[in-house]
């Protein structure tokens, strides 16, 4: 289709053009007449009459969404829709610091996906992954974006009215910068920067020049979360024992006037004052009627960011953000994409928890929120994923309530993929043995894939479940998708494809391997090698291939050896299963010890149908053995 832009506002027509052209469309002359109507009411209107649209818009990305909506009815001349604009902030964060920093071109389409989505923030989470010219170290050899990649996506994003905001760390979260021995003098512990200390406040100052020199942007994010253990290492050693809400609220005092130095407007997580304030780990022990102690309370200026992406009752969401809004002036809520947890997406649990917050957040008139798309442990789930989440909580910027119907029709917009397929790759984890909407956040696929074939730590806890069968089926349906799938996401979707169908015959290998040989079963155990272990052996070679190109494809190539080494190690553990096999049939060793130790549950408070929950460390999975430590 064609069209072309009408009215006053040219600005609109960098962005215009480029979302058009990403869809196969053009903007020329002689088309489709387009007419912004910008309005100061918080609405989105679409109105077409044959061959002119008029969009009336509040903000500039809304104007770009109200576009995606004429695209996604080609066929309707009179269409119109009015919808309300509940969220003034409908933001999505993308994390570059969990060995993945994504390229370029991939931040790029996400933007434009954004447009498109009406969504107007972009949060870049970046712990060491940005340049400092004057800390070479501070993200050495892990992909970081330099001042001219900040500024580039910062002046793609202002194309479509989007803000760029930096989610960076003045606290904890600094492991992988302390790691270096030139760190030594920042360090408090090895994850915490050494608080109010003239070495650690020429760091932030650096950081946060050097951000102001890329970002057109006045916030900035600090971090300061899940900073357990501060002022317990080299702090307590050169200053004694110190209250740590005291010394978090005098750093951060601190860290505040150097942002107005810099012209930023601070915000943090906020989980540091509950836990602090409760004297415990948890954010959500403090009970509903805390009061809280005035030199507890966020400075006046400062914004806090409320993050929960485990709730599944209203009630939880409720307390919250009347205990938030008893602490801070300004509130800003951060929701879970759920593309974190493993090998593959949770997307049953990003869509209650996503549903149960929107709808506290609608009814207590808060008017900002993100979603945060995390990449925890090596960011093993592909970066595309994401778009299912992110797609889901962009809806509810601008509906009351977003059914399936809704989501399948902006899924099928934005993607190409229908919402039943999307959530194939949800099954990959929610297996018997989840709890409804997968709350535990069960990750079977990882604990099943990295699981070693000889020692089967996870047998006993998934031997009662069926899983060969449930593999087997979803390998099916995905088979029967693929055809269906665009090209833009069938790397993707072979990928998942590829690990069904290596997990259907992996995930009993060892539960099969274990009884034929305590059976003495010697025709079930050659079968076993002669089939059932290479054919692992090969399917685990393609997952990792097929991994490897979508890494490549969507982030830079730093940090892709952690997942190398991890997934090259089950195919040497397969290998090294199939020798261990064939020695004992052939009569080269007498006995397979690792067979012979007794199968416990992993966990044995977790039985029968809520068998499975979250376990995402790969060093807990591979072995029982001492992997890190000394």
């Amino acid at each position: 289709m064609k069209f072309q832009l009408t009215g006053e506002e040219a600005a609109l027509k960098q962005g215009l053009q480029l979302l058009l052209e990403a869809k196969g469309h053009q903007l020329a002359e002689g088309g489709i007449s387009i007419v912004p109507a910008p309005h100061p009411e918080k609405t989105l209107t679409v109105s077409r009459t044959g061959d002119r649209v008029e969009i009336g818009y509040c903000q500039t990305v809304h104007f770009f969404r109200g576009m995606s909506l004429v695209l996604q009815h080609p066929e309707d001349s009179t269409y119109s829709c009015r919808e309300t604009v509940w969220l003034d902030e409908n933001g999505l964060m993308l994390d570059c610091s969990r060995n993945a920093v994504y390229r370029l071109d991939f931040v790029r389409e996400y933007l434009q996906m954004m447009a498109f989505a009406g969504m107007n923030t972009l949060y870049l989470y970046l712990e060491d992954t940005y340049e400092i010219p004057e800390y070479p170290y501070f993200g050495q050899m892990r992909g970081r974006y330099s001042q001219q990649d900040l500024r580039e996506i910062d002046a793609f994003a202002k194309i479509f009215g989007i803000e760029v905001v930096p989610c960076i760390q003045t606290l904890a979260h600094m492991r992988t910068f302390l790691r270096w021995p030139d760190s030594d003098p920042l360090r408090d512990t090895d994850n915490i920067l050494m608080a109010e200390d003239p070495e650690t406040y020429r760091l932030i100052r650096a950081m946060l020049r050097s951000l102001r020199q890329c970002l057109s942007t006045h916030r900035i994010h600090l971090g300061m979360d899940e900073a357990e253990g501060l002022g317990t290492g080299r702090y307590l050693l050169k200053n004694g024992y110190q209250d740590p809400i005291q010394i978090l609220q005098r750093h951060l005092v601190h860290v505040m006037d150097y942002c107005k130095e810099f012209d930023f407007r601070p915000m943090i997580w906020s989980d540091m004052y509950f836990k602090l304030a409760g004297k415990s780990e948890s954010y959500y022990d403090l009970p509903e009627d805390y009061q809280w102690k005035e030199e507890e309370k966020a400075p006046e200026e400062l914004t806090l960011v409320y993050w929960d992406y485990y709730s599944h009752d209203e009630s939880i969401y409720r307390k919250m953000v009347r205990l938030h809004q008893g602490l801070a002036s300004h509130l800003v809520f951060a929701g879970g994409g759920w593309i974190w947890n493993g090998l593959s997406p949770n997307y049953s649990r990003a869509t209650d928890t996503t549903r149960k917050a929107m709808h506290v957040l609608h009814e207590k008139g808060l008017r900002q929120a993100f979603c945060t798309l995390w990449g925890d442990n090596g960011s093993e789930t592909p970066q595309t994923a994401g778009l299912y989440s992110a797609i889901l909580f962009s809806e509810f910027g601008f509906h009351e309530e977003v059914d399936d119907a809704l989501l399948n029709s902006r899924l099928l917009f934005h993607t190409g993929v229908s919402l039943a397929d999307w959530m194939l790759l949800d099954r990959l984890d929610a297996v018997p043995g989840t709890a409804p909407d997968n709350r535990r956040a069960a990750n079977p696929s990882k604990m099943l894939f990295y699981q070693d074939p000889l020692l089967g730590l996870f047998d006993a806890q998934t031997h009662h479940l069926d899983l060969e069968q449930w593999y087997r089926r979803l390998t099916e349906d995905l088979e029967q998708a693929l055809p269906r799938i665009p090209d833009r996401f069938r790397s993707l979707f072979l990928y998942y494809y590829q690990l069904a169908s290596l997990l259907s015959r992996k995930a009993t290998l060892g539960q099969k391997l274990t009884g034929a040989y305590l059976a003495g079963n010697r025709n079930a155990l050659s079968l076993l090698s002669e089939e059932v272990l290479p054919s692992c052996i090969e399917d685990s070679r393609a997952v990792l291939a097929l991994r490897e190109k979508l890494w490549m494809d969507l982030v830079r190539p730093q940090g892709f050896e952690v997942v190398n080494i991890r997934m090259s190690g089950v195919t040497a553990r397969l290998e090294a299963a199939k020798r261990r096999v064939d020695a004992w049939l052939s009569g080269e060793i007498r006995s397979i010890p690792e067979l012979e130790d007794p199968r416990l549950p992993y966990d044995p408070s977790l039985t029968g149908d809520d068998a499975l929950t979250t376990h995402n460390l790969w060093e807990t999975l591979v072995t029982a053995s001492n992997m890190c430590g000394v």
